[in-house]
């Protein structure tokens, strides 16, 4: 009797377990492009151990039309690739990963973790922040000298990425709200997060910024959403008062593994949104503030300033892009979005 042979199906990604076998997947990927199967090919790589190997991969628009990345691997290799007309250049960068600050950021594709192994950061980047931390800038400008400008463009994107992802501080996402939306960002801790002068008035307009950031790596049972949410931490009925006096432009946006999605932004005063925070504050403070109390968390969602008369929408992505993060988007916040063009 013949002894049993057994067969398991055969995974690509096993096959990549380098940085180099990384980039040469990528490159035939783009360079024999097929849109039926372009898609399950990056899957392939961002499952691999070899995409671990891969430290940075960046934007560049050639003068002479020519679609590339520069892809940079973690022992300082570099390639530049062209991309085809077909493919999103930004789809490539969100799908390989742009090194992370081991599982403090964390795999930026869709919700695919590779196989095997942790992401080490840029090693250029590493020594970068050590020499910021400890030498003088003298000598961070001569070592930024002497690398290559695919060398800087990596460390720069990767400290992008990294800042981007930040779950302990929205700093960047909120700077970035502000400067799309015509505001200076404010530098200080507490207040308003962004003001700008009024030609007119000469008055100052204030913002209050609400960003909210989804990762797709996230590994809770039941992953978030972006619901056009947002919260004010801490609150009071004296913090209501003041928004209600000042009637601050309210910013909230929407990112998806730092990719800026939407911005939703109408006046604090809208007979709705007030109502919602009104409510909260009757619930835990029914005689008003108390001496060291506070309301941790005032939410709100999308339903709460749908049908404010100052509402205004701004996508950042493309339908397609839209179609392809519906999955991490709430209906109602879709419906609302694909009525607006990019």
């Amino acid at each position: 009797m013949m002894a049993k042979v057994k067969v398991s199906p055969w995974d690509p990604a096993e096959g990549i377990k380098t940085g180099e076998q990384a980039v040469l997947w990528l490159r035939i990927a783009l360079e024999e492009y097929d849109p039926a199967s372009f898609d399950a090919e990056l899957n392939d790589l961002a499952r691999s151990k070899g995409v671990a190997g891969i430290s940075g991969v960046a934007r560049h628009e050639t003068g002479d039309g020519r679609r590339c990345i520069i892809v940079t691997t973690t022992d300082g290799a570099s390639a530049t690739i062209d991309v085809p007309p077909a493919v999103d250049l930004d789809s490539i960068r969100r799908a390989v990963t742009l090194s992370s600050l081991n599982r403090d950021v964390g795999y930026l594709t869709a919700g695919i973790r590779p196989a095997g192994g942790e992401h080490t950061m840029n090693e250029d980047l590493i020594q970068l922040i050590k020499d910021y931390a400890t030498g003088s800038h003298s000598e961070i400008h001569e070592s930024l000298l002497a690398k290559s400008k695919d060398n800087l463009i990596a460390i720069l994107v990767d400290l992008l990425t990294i800042y981007y992802n930040d779950v302990n501080s929205s700093a960047m996402r909120e700077m970035t709200v502000a400067l799309l939306a015509g505001y200076q960002p404010n530098s200080e801790k507490l207040g308003y997060n962004g003001f700008r002068r009024d030609a007119l008035t000469g008055g100052t307009e204030y913002c209050e910024i609400k960003p909210t950031n989804i990762r797709t790596d996230s590994t809770r049972k039941q992953p978030r959403k972006l619901n056009g949410g947002g919260n004010f931490t801490d609150y009071t009925w004296a913090r209501f008062g003041q928004h209600s006096d000042d009637n601050p432009t309210m910013l909230v946006a929407g990112f998806v593994d730092a990719r800026l999605v939407y911005i939703f932004e109408f006046n604090f005063n809208e007979p709705d949104f007030t109502g919602r925070l009104r409510e909260q504050l009757v619930n835990h403070f029914p005689e008003g503030d108390v001496s060291g109390l506070y309301l941790r968390s005032a939410s709100f969602t999308f339903r709460h300033y749908k049908n404010a008369s100052s509402l205004q929408t701004r996508r950042f992505v493309t339908g397609a892009e839209l179609q392809g993060l519906r999955q991490h988007i709430t209906g109602e916040v879709y419906a609302h979005l694909r009525r607006f063009a990019k």
